[in-house]
């Protein structure tokens, strides 16, 4: 007879499983289980529906990041290759 599995943990999937969803690493989805940014069951599976919920905040927040523009603490974007610009933006920082 089959082990009874709780129900929130019947849609649980390995980590390399959801690296490969997402398109990371089980590296990556092992780091970010550490860290506590995406949730791991007791037997080390992750929560599918948890899991792609705390990916999609993961996801939205390193894009947030990514682009200065949207950083209200950015008040100027300097284009590295102008020696002035760059001299500017040190000096006034």
């Amino acid at each position: 007879m089959p082990r009874k599995i709780p129900l929130e943990e019947q849609d649980a999937v390995s980590l390399r499983e959801f690296g490969r969803i997402c398109g990371k690493t089980h590296t990556w989805v092992r780091r970010r289980i550490a860290d506590g940014t995406i949730p791991a069951n007791s037997e080390g599976k992750v929560p599918l529906n948890a899991g792609l919920a705390a990916f999609e905040k993961l996801a939205s927040q390193m894009e947030a990041a990514a682009n200065p523009l949207t950083d209200p603490a950015v008040k100027t974007v300097v284009d590295l290759k102008d020696a002035r610009a760059v001299a500017h933006a040190y000096s006034v920082a």
